[in-house]
């Protein structure tokens, strides 16, 4: 019995480590996709995108037009660094960073607030398989002040992820399979912020992200960082 990579026959049982290896490639690495399918997933995530946030955009103009009562919407930009545990094996743990910022809305209840942003992340995992995700998501966040000084909030996205992999390393025929993909990426988090200053506030807590693409990956991130009040 024997496995193929590319046009070359290996048979099972002359190199264990070997096998293991191509085994867990075979389970990991991701499907190669077509241009067209990257282009559905793409339209797909821009239409559901346009669902979500332009009825939030369109009452925030209005409330911001009406005149009415309440603190004016401001915006608020930072980032997060942590770490990100996959569900697949022979995946290590990643490093994560993202930038993110948020328009947020005028108060539509005492102490809860929508805002309206996204996040662009980097996120690099080592292990027996090389891999690093690209996040880019548009998403909304409810926030809740518990006290002046502490707020709860959740996390809701649709974007795009791109996952790409190096394949494995075999020996005498160099680094077989491995490739990217994109695909649709939906982000579900919430958190912890602790105001430091009026203008500076300190966040915490973690995201799932579910990457749908051939096969499917799923992260957990467990996240800080920082906002900042303009």
């Amino acid at each position: 019995m024997s496995v193929t990579l590319g046009s070359t026959d290996i048979p099972f049982g002359a190199n264990p480590g070997l096998n293991r290896r191509i085994g867990m490639w075979h389970e990991c690495q991701p499907m190669t996709t077509n241009h067209f399918r990257q282009k559905s997933f793409v339209r797909a995530a821009l239409a559901a995108l346009v669902l979500v946030l332009v009825p939030a955009v369109a009452s925030a103009q209005s409330r911001r037009g009406g005149g009415g009562a309440g603190s004016p919407g401001h915006l608020e930009v930072g980032g997060e660094a942590g770490f990100t545990i996959p569900f697949e094996s022979g995946v290590g743990v990643g490093i994560k960073f993202a930038p993110e910022g948020f328009f947020f809305l005028p108060e539509f209840s005492p102490g809860l607030s929508l805002g309206v942003g996204g996040q662009l992340a980097l996120d690099y995992h080592f292990g027996d398989f090389n891999f690093w995700f690209m996040d880019i998501v548009p998403m909304g966040r409810l926030r809740f002040a518990v006290n002046p000084g502490m707020s709860v909030y959740g996390d809701l996205g649709l974007g795009i992820g791109i996952l790409h992999s190096s394949g494995v390393t075999v020996p005498f025929l160099g680094t077989v399979g491995g490739g990217t993909e994109a695909g649709l990426l939906l982000k579900l988090g919430g958190g912890v912020e602790f105001k430091v200053s009026p203008k500076l506030s300190v966040t915490a807590g973690p995201a799932f992200n579910f990457y749908v693409r051939s096969g499917g990956t799923t992260t957990l991130s467990l996240m800080g960082g920082l906002l900042f009040k303009l």
